[in-house]
């Protein structure tokens, strides 16, 4: 994997210290049997705990765009945290899956989540361990997320400057509830679908004459990007060589792609948003891979793109006169591929018109949507 290089505010500081468990309190709170690998209460999250601590401090912010932070306190976050009901639907965007100073509702905890709290690098360390050992007991290995709160300032920081620490993972960083959202993913298959579908575009911009090597185009995993309420990882993202390196663009990156494996679609979809409104619009092109094994091996593939708005009304940041919408699918099941092919516009992808008759859209068809698509033994 490619060291993690993007704009992350390294700028934020948190006061004050925690008492956190030591690595055999995390061994005792983070327990995994084969039968039942955590407790279970109805409806309720599974909670990690190593007992009472103080809220958190308010965190000051370096927002992606200049605007001024409305909050003025900061209150317990234990509420949505530790709350044993998800919402009527269950969605992973319900109210109670919002961070409370995220107004946008950027900090998405999916209800199924495992929380930990306050933990030591070595406890952290063994919760996404001890997460990561599902896979090897499961069957239909799904992702894992581990929302971890109430993080000690030294350990964010840390964590911040060692964006590598923890291979395998995806995170989402909320810097003023010091929060962490893990998402955590059974290697192979996920890893694979990522591959391939790197691979396959790839090979269509090289049959156009674009090179990687020349510097045309460049691609990496796990960029961290800073949004205005939180930073975050994508599986894959993907812009022209020159938009980090000859001032040709804001160093947002032209495409995203998120790979989810049986987790809520939800998910997916408000990343697909996030990756747009947190680069003001630089990100106009997003990728939604989502696989389940229930009952059978299933994929759907979506394009997200930059549309008008339809909504009438004046436009502000909460109202923007572009938005992201699904505007392509394709469906995979029993090996066969339904709908596509799929189309990635090529101004969008390189952010410069075709210089010659060889440039032109990629055009994923059902050979690249099957290779993409297919179960990895």
């Amino acid at each position: 994997m490619d060291s993690e290089v993007g704009p992350q505010d390294k700028e934020a500081t948190m006061g004050g210290t925690r008492n956190s468990p030591t690595l055999s309190q995390a061994s005792q709170l983070f327990h995994l049997s084969k039968s039942s690998p955590f407790s279970h209460t109805a409806n309720a999250r599974e909670t990690l705990s190593p007992g009472p601590t103080p809220p958190p401090e308010k965190l000051p912010i370096r927002r992606k765009e200049a605007a001024s932070d409305t909050s003025n306190s900061t209150s317990d976050s234990a509420g949505s945290v530790f709350g044993t009901d998800t919402g009527s639907s269950g969605s992973p965007c319900s109210p109670r899956s919002i961070t409370p100073h995220d107004p946008t509702g950027d900090f998405v905890v999916p209800p199924h989540a495992i929380v930990l709290a306050s933990p030591t690098i070595e406890g952290l360390a063994e919760a996404i361990q001890q997460l990561k050992d599902r896979f090897a007991l499961s069957k239909l290995p799904k992702s894992q997320y581990l929302h971890v709160i109430r993080l000690d300032q030294a350990l964010i920081k840390r964590l911040e400057d060692e964006p590598d620490i923890f291979r395998g993972v995806r995170a989402t960083i909320s810097h003023q509830q010091a929060e962490i959202l893990y998402k955590i993913m059974p290697g192979l298959q996920h890893e694979q679908m990522i591959g391939s579908f790197a691979m396959c575009l790839t090979e269509h911009l090289v049959a156009m004459g674009l090179s990687h090597r020349r510097g045309d185009f460049m691609s990496r995993q796990s960029v961290r990007t800073a949004g205005r309420y939180c930073s975050k990882e994508p599986d894959w993202w993907f812009g022209p060589n020159n938009i980090l390196i000859d001032g040709g663009g804001d160093g947002d990156a032209s495409l995203i792609l998120e790979v989810g494996l049986s987790e809520p679609s939800g998910q997916l979809k408000a990343d697909a948003r996030w990756w747009h409104s947190n680069t003001g619009g630089g990100t106009k092109l997003v990728v939604l891979i989502h696989a389940s094994h229930e009952p059978i091996w299933t994929v759907d593939v979506e394009v997200w793109s930059e549309v008008d708005n339809p909504r009438p009304g004046a436009k502000t940041r909460e109202h923007p006169a572009k938005i992201m919408q699904c505007t392509q699918r394709a469906h995979f099941e029993n090996g066969v591929v339904h709908g596509g092919p799929l189309t990635l516009d090529f101004e969008v992808l390189m952010r410069r018109p075709p210089r010659n008759s060889h440039e032109a859209n990629v055009v994923l068809d059902h050979h690249d949507l099957f290779c993409i698509c297919a179960e990895k033994k």
